[in-house]
């Protein structure tokens, strides 16, 4: 989940905020990466992808395990 050497593959996450209360709006992404810990920047859905191009996105292998907990 962290990529290569220059972030290309890392994990990255947008919060999207909106509906029934206004227009939808995304985040800016958040960098994550393989151990990462975050504040989500407002309520809303956690959304995740690598960092690449979206037309280079079919090659790609694997998996990740992603686990999420409330802050004590």
């Amino acid at each position: 989940a962290d990529g290569d050497p220059d972030g290309r593959g890392r994990l990255v996450g947008a919060i999207l905020r909106g509906g029934e209360l206004g227009p939808y709006t995304l985040s800016e992404p958040f960098e994550l990466g393989a151990d990462a810990g975050f504040t989500a920047p407002a309520a809303g859905d956690l959304y995740l992808r690598c960092r690449e191009s979206w037309g280079a996105l079919g090659d790609n292998t694997g998996e990740v395990t992603v686990a999420i907990r409330r802050a004590p």
